[in-house]
């Protein structure tokens, strides 16, 4: 009966731990397609509007004039608290769902493009 319970809670610790992992790499899954869109998301913002208005700020090269070089400056101060920012609310994020058990319905992984 011993030999019994010793194969059943060898079993169990097996289950356990797959569960344990299963869990753990749903959740970094889901934490690397979460942040690989919201980087997309403020990263694609930014681009779009150095596109739009770098020329003000020489963003295509060239010499520029003191009013571009302060344009610039004020520029870079903003994109990296807006890139602090985004980082700031992922690291939330990620300290939330660390809270929770999550489970994929299906084991395929998801696929980061």
């Amino acid at each position: 009966m011993s030999k019994e319970m010793d194969h059943s809670e060898v079993l169990r610790k097996l289950v356990e731990q797959r569960k344990n992992k299963e869990i753990n790499t749903a959740r970094e899954e889901l934490l690397a397609f979460v942040y690989k869109c919201m980087q997309t998301t403020y990263v694609g913002a930014l681009s779009r509007f150095e596109g739009a208005f770098g020329e003000f700020w020489g963003h295509n090269g060239g010499e520029l004039t003191e009013d571009q070089k302060e344009i610039a400056r004020i520029w870079q101060e903003t994109r990296r608290a807006i890139l602090d920012l985004g980082n700031e609310q992922y690291r939330k994020l990620e300290r939330q769902l660390n809270e929770y058990e999550i489970k994929a319905k299906n084991s395929v992984p998801v696929e980061l493009k």
